[in-house]
């Protein structure tokens, strides 16, 4: 099964602290993909509330170039079709949703429109 190296990260603040979490490994198609949503819609969610949340984009930019190279890869081929019979260890992980159609994107949005609606405010008085 072809893969290639990569690490995609998720970043966690809270006011002034904050966790990142990396996976680094060789990933397949499907892991690569599975890995990069999980970690960027982590970070969508809760990676705004502090201090750090500045790097944000920084972490969404290299989650995305090391999407671009999971994906180039071929799909992987099963010796035993999903869902028979069959070892379970060195299946690909689910796909899952993509990062556009998840309600973690809801979380960026409100905080977009809640800026604007302050700067908006603050004009008008």
């Amino acid at each position: 099964m072809p893969a290639t190296k990569a690490a995609f990260r998720s970043l966690i603040t809270i006011v002034v602290g904050y966790q990142i979490s990396t996976h680094k490994g060789m990933y397949c198609h499907h892991c690569g993909i599975a890995l990069c949503r999980k970690q960027s819609k982590t970070t969508l969610i809760a990676g705004w509330w502090g201090v750090a949340g500045i790097m944000v984009p920084i972490w969404l930019l290299t989650n995305l170039y090391n999407w671009t190279k999971t994906n180039a890869l071929p799909q992987p081929q099963y010796a035993f079709p999903p869902g028979t019979a069959g070892p379970t260890y060195g299946r690909p992980l689910p796909p899952g949703t993509p990062v556009w159609r998840s309600p973690a994107l809801v979380v960026p949005i409100l905080i977009v429109v809640a800026i604007l609606g302050l700067i908006v405010f603050a004009n008008t008085n």
